[in-house]
């Protein structure tokens, strides 16, 4: 079974892998996305991939996306009672669970035709679903993977804009690989570049690697599935990011982040050998 609309396909092979894409899918009645059914897994699920954050931040805010108070709820009430709580709840590493773990795995054999043989191989395929109450919103940042996003249910807002400085810098695009901070500077200019998607049920988007971003839910609950991986020029990119991390912290000279399709495959050669022996 197809879950991925056919022209889809076609439109994910003209952007990919540099160029975000709206797409169209077939999962929206898929059983395994639907509240309860979610709930159930959240239960299942190990409480350290069971997220809760709040749901309101702002763009620029050196808080980012901060993670909600504990109350003592199961996971399974706050999938349940996402309209109520003001807290939006992420399900990260769905793949741990079989029945999911089959789905993502149907997706990424669906795209490979398209994937492979600009990139290679899909590696390091992780699955997240994310559960939003009305008007949440995911500040301004990015994410290390190339991702599509399968929106479920409700309505969402989806700003991108390009991957290059000023939109994202250098430095921090290189930091986050040792402090795991995504969250983007913003600039009211930012808006001139931005690339607004309107999506609902049915519609999915494809975001290229470390592409900034922001994304508001309607009026209405929302669910979305987001599945991400990584490619061994992406791998590579990354390396060579964490080199320049490296260099800069000891005030050497920095060399120009890959664009697609330049290969930093001996920068990141590199990196791998000189961290192995303790020299970065």
């Amino acid at each position: 079974m197809s879950h991925l609309v056919p022209s889809s396909i076609v439109a994910l092979g003209d952007a990919y892998p540099d160029s975000a894409a709206l797409l169209r899918h077939n999962l929206s009645a898929n059983p395994l996305l639907q509240l309860d059914t979610l709930a159930e897994a959240a239960l299942r699920m190990k409480p350290e991939h069971v997220d809760r954050r709040l749901a309101y931040p702002v763009n620029g805010d050196e808080g980012g996306f901060p993670r909600a108070p504990q109350d003592g709820k199961r996971a399974d009430e706050v999938v349940r009672s996402i309209a109520e709580t003001g807290n939006w709840v992420g399900l990260t590493n769905l793949e741990q669970l079989p029945e999911y773990r089959r789905l993502l795995d149907e997706i990424t054999q669906e795209i490979a035709g398209v994937t492979e043989p600009r990139t290679g191989k899909s590696l390091d395929m992780v699955g997240f679903l994310f559960i939003s109450p009305p008007g949440t919103f995911t500040p301004y940042h990015f994410d290390a993977e190339y991702n599509i996003l399968f929106h479920i249910s409700g309505s969402k807002q989806f700003a991108t804009y390009p991957t290059a400085p000023p939109f994202i810098e250098p430095e921090l695009r290189e930091a986050y690989h040792e402090n795991g901070n995504n969250v983007l500077p913003w600039r009211d200019e930012f808006a001139q570049a931005e690339h607004l998607f309107s999506l609902e049920p049915g519609d999915a988007l494809y975001v290229p690697f470390s592409m900034p971003h922001w994304v508001r839910a309607g009026a209405e609950p929302c669910i979305s599935l987001s599945i991400t991986w990584l490619s061994k020029w992406s791998q590579r990119t990354c390396n060579a990011l964490r080199l320049n991390h490296a260099l800069r912290k000891r005030g050497f000279a920095t060399f120009e982040a890959p664009a697609w399709p330049q290969s930093a495959a001996m920068r990141s050669t590199f990196y791998r050998a000189a961290h192995k022996v303790g020299l970065l």
